[in-house]
């Protein structure tokens, strides 16, 4: 399956009147900004537009909710798997309809994402939708939706919606990019190239970037929010994590785990253990970091990242994940034991591998 031309995406939002759009659980700044972006124009078209969620937002990201986010979690009686837990007053009883107008939107457009599986929750509303569309740059991924855009050479899907969005104003004559919008955008590139300095970073992304500057986004006030704004907790997390790291493999990679009882020692949400594996990758000699993390249904949710020849799309590819060549993620349904067991042997077999192509290309 081909994907389909922004023209043809386009015109199907256009004939739309409800769209929902599906992040990936622990959303990061391009899953978030991107469907921040997309539903703040989509509103701003007169269409009822939300954004599911069934996972907490980071509190370096919340300026990006903008009251777009629907928790799933917090109804009983339409949506499966309901947490009790997060249940108040002014939601109890209450269904998705009473909240965002519709129970089955005309459009369930899946963001940064490929998979059903990577919002578990939120699957049967996706699949209710009279009409799916999936927006995504992910290597890994594969067309599965009635209409796909997935541009694996996209820096980041914030780039593929900044696209769509032009596409929109020429069908509507209209301007949709305004600073909010476009700070969404430009918060979703930058976090997903590493302030612009990762491998995936292109000509296109600064020139978007640029683009966004001229409209009026403020990127500094961005980097500060995005940057800029972390918890104490975060911080004593990463200290605990890194304290914990083992280095293998000849000093070439670096792994540590997050457990449930390491967060509550320190009083710290699962998301902020963002950026660990980002910090070991740092490391002289590092090549491969993976960060594992437990999550709260004991599952091993792996954060994977190389930085420069590694491949740990296919090392994630190996546990049923995917994502791109220097960035990607997996989870393993075991203890943590067996996890950083097979982890370490994955990532010692591809580093071993690695080192036998470039002798043989020598």
């Amino acid at each position: 399956m081909k994907n389909n031309t922004m023209k043809e995406i386009s015109a199907k939002l256009a004939e739309s009147r409800s769209v929902f759009l599906f992040p990936h659980v622990h959303m990061d700044g391009d899953a978030l900004g991107s469907a921040s972006a997309l539903c703040g124009a989509l509103r701003k078209l007169g269409k009822t537009a939300w954004i599911l969620i069934e996972d907490e937002i980071a509190d370096n990201l919340q300026f990006l909710e903008r009251g777009y986010c629907v928790d799933v979690n917090c109804f009983n009686g339409t949506v499966q798997n309901g947490d009790a837990e997060k249940l108040t007053e002014q939601t109890a009883g209450r269904t998705l309809k009473d909240v965002t107008g519709t129970e089955r939107a005309d459009i369930c457009l899946c963001i940064d994402c490929g998979d059903t599986g990577r919002f578990e929750k939120r699957r049967n509303i996706f699949a209710d939708g009279v009409f799916r569309i999936c927006l995504d740059h992910h290597a890994t991924s594969k067309p599965f939706a009635e209409m796909n855009y997935i541009d694996p050479k996209a820096a980041a899907t914030g780039e593929i919606v900044y696209d769509l969005l032009r596409e929109l104003e020429t069908v509507y004559s209209a301007d949709l990019i305004d600073e909010k919008i476009g700070e969404a955008i430009f918060s979703a590139i930058m976090t997903d190239t590493g302030n612009f300095q990762y491998s995936n970073t292109t000509s296109k992304s600064h020139k978007v970037a640029a683009e966004l500057i001229e409209l009026g986004v403020d990127f500094h006030a961005a980097a500060v929010k995005l940057y800029q704004n972390i918890n104490v907790s975060r911080v004593r997390l990463n200290a605990k994590a890194i304290e914990r790291m083992k280095i293998f493999a000849g000093g070439r990679a670096a792994m540590t785990s997050v457990t449930q009882m390491l967060m509550q020692s320190v009083g710290a949400a699962m998301n902020e253990a963002e950026g660990i594996a980002e910090t070991m990758r740092n490391l002289r000699g590092v090549e491969i970091a993976v960060l594992l993390k437990e999550n709260d249904d004991g599952w091993i949710r792996a954060s994977l990242r190389a930085k420069t020849k590694a491949d740990v799309a296919r090392i994630a590819s190996r546990f049923g994940g995917g994502g791109h060549v220097k960035a990607a993620g997996c989870t393993l349904k075991m203890t943590m034991q067996e996890a950083e067991e097979q982890m370490t042997a994955a990532v010692e077999e591809a580093l071993q591998e690695k080192e036998m192509d470039g002798t043989q290309n020598s």
